[in-house]
């Protein structure tokens, strides 16, 4: 069995470190990749459903791309994978349904919004129970919120904006939030995974290593570099019970390996192959592909406060010279959607935001045009700083933007990018550094958790998050007080006629470039029902949720 750290000391550890986890989550691999090179194990013990789909299907055996941090407890929990597996142990006080409507799960009807936005009253169900048999009440529901900033929790960032001398229990079923002052995105933060406050009060590193939710899976175990196991609570306070009686989380990051493995029946589902290898798992007739629109975007993002890149022509020009279609047909294989502003065009029709209109503004692929508008405009032979991660599919992103820029040379631009590739840690202080010496432009690809344009909008552009979440340093005063605006109001017409006008300067001052967002796709057994693709990196894989319930069958 996996030794851990304590609670305590990785507690202490990631509070050091709160301001670069946030900056990690920001710099997820939102779409499909190449993955880290590694190999994996099946993760054989004895106990049983470890063979092929010929054998008894009582254990669900999903290969991940890599091994999740024992970040099961939601006070710190801050990685996609953990977030995937907390998903079945806890339940949230809110959730997306289908259509990515918020709907209430622990609660039980929408927040009674006072104040102007700054008090929400929450009603919650009186049928919740932890799987150590006690209730879910309101002083539960309390401190999954408030006990996150009083710890100063990994975690707590998101939601710093919360009083926590006025919130308050008003009784066993009514909790009542207030917020410093008005942030509009609050609303999808309720979206919080509730936790026992008594239990894990009472012995933090024990909740640690042995996590007590109300959702319907309980944790069994994490034994490192090789399995997460979960089993189902059968006493489930909520309908319909889950089907399938447990899931094994089997850490694979090889892609080869994780592939392979699937096509011989040792794991029944994966995710983030490359799109390349999805024609081998269809090739297959005991297996299926599955793919949905992603919500994860990657950009080309460019440094708006030092060298040529300031200049918006420069910016323009190189948005120009870039192919998103080569990109989606040649690295995505297809598979995947050209972006014509930050937010996806789901994310813009459900806001109604004029998508076409968008992308009219957004350059297209046109080099004789990136020619006109860079020559003069960037001294002869410039080489530029072009960073990525070295990982997934921004190698060849990388590749692909500095080929363009060098093809320029046939209408008399030369140009010469130095490509700079490099893991996440060093990847976040380049680009944040806003130094034209370390970085002109570089890919980013954005692993989102709510779909409020907020969240886009204000990590990748607000002014006070440069150095943090965003490296263009782009400086215009009415922008950065439109986005605070938005995110200050709670009127919904009001905040999308400025993201109307946020997003059309993005464009117009080719602040960022939207490329294109890769489709979610979940490769796997034909055994496997009901488990689709979700768009959001921090939903994949669920089993259970209010859009599907899987199940294995024969």
């Amino acid at each position: 069995m996996r030794s851990h750290n304590s609670h305590e000391s990785v507690y202490s550890r990631r509070r050091l470190l709160r301001t670069g986890a946030v900056t990690s989550a920001v710099l997820l691999a939102g779409c499909s990749g190449n993955g880290d090179d590694g190999s994996g194990s099946t993760g054989e013990d004895g106990s049983g459903d470890s063979g092929s789909d010929g054998e008894s299907q009582t254990q669900l055996r999903v290969g991940l791309e890599d091994e999740p941090r024992h970040d099961y407890d939601p006070f710190i929990a801050l990685r996609s994978l953990s977030t995937r597996i907390n998903h079945h142990i806890y339940d949230m006080l809110y959730e997306y349904d289908e259509n990515y409507q918020i709907q209430p799960k622990v609660a039980t009807a929408e927040p009674e919004v006072e104040r102007s936005g700054q008090r929400y009253i929450i009603e919650i169900t009186d049928q919740a129970r932890f799987q150590n048999g006690d209730p879910v009440t309101a002083e539960d529901v309390l401190y999954s919120f408030v006990g996150r900033i009083e710890e100063e929790a990994p975690t707590s960032g998101e939601i710093s904006y919360l009083d926590t001398e006025s919130s308050a229990v008003v009784d066993d079923t009514t909790v009542q939030l207030d917020l410093k002052q008005v942030v509009a995105p609050f609303r999808e933060r309720l979206m919080t995974h509730i936790v026992p406050k008594s239990v894990r009060e009472e012995d933090p590193e024990g909740f640690y290593n042995n996590p007590v939710g109300s959702g319907p899976y309980r944790y069994v175990d994490h034994v490192e570099g090789d399995y997460i196991d979960l089993e189902r609570w059968d006493d489930y306070w909520d309908d319909p019970q889950p089907n399938i009686p447990s899931i094994r989380w089997m850490p694979i990051p090889d892609n080869s390996a994780r592939l392979s493995q699937l096509l011989a029946g040792d794991i029944h589902a994966t995710t983030r192959l490359p799109p390349a290898d999805w024609n081998t798992i269809e090739s297959n007739e005991d297996c299926t592909n599955d793919s949905t629109n992603g919500f994860a975007p990657l950009y080309i993002e460019f440094n708006c406060r030092d060298g040529p890149t300031a200049n918006p022509d420069v910016r323009k020009g190189i948005a120009y010279a870039f192919s998103t279609e080569e990109f989606i047909n040649n690295v995505l294989n297809g598979e995947g959607q050209r972006l014509v502003s930050p937010l996806t065009d789901t994310i813009l029709e459900n806001w109604e935001l004029p998508v076409e209109e968008y992308a009219e503004l957004k350059p297209g692929y046109d080099p004789e045009r990136a020619a006109e508008l860079l020559d003069g405009n960037v001294p002869d032979g410039w080489e530029p700083q072009l960073v990525s991660l070295n990982r997934g599919y921004y190698p060849r992103f990388n590749e692909m933007l500095a080929g363009r820029l060098q093809a320029l040379s046939e209408y008399g631009v030369d140009i010469n990018p130095q490509v700079q590739q490099y893991g996440s840690g060093r990847f976040a202080d380049v680009v944040f550094s806003g130094d034209a010496e370390d970085v002109a432009m570089f890919g980013l690809g954005y692993g989102n958790s709510i779909l409020d344009p907020d969240d886009f909008i204000w990590n990748l552009f607000y002014e006070e998050q440069a150095g943090i979440t965003q490296g263009n340093y782009y400086q215009d005063e009415d922008f950065h007080s439109r986005i605070e605006e938005a995110r200050r109001t709670v009127d919904r017409e009001r905040r999308s006629e400025l993201y109307d006008s946020i997003i059309r300067e993005i464009l117009e001052q080719t602040i960022s470039h939207p490329v294109a967002v890769a489709n979610a796709h979940i490769g796997k057994r034909t055994v496997v029902q009901d488990y689709p693709p979700i768009g959001l990196p921090m939903e994949m894989l669920r089993a259970y949720s209010p859009r599907n319930n899987a199940s294995l069958q024969g």
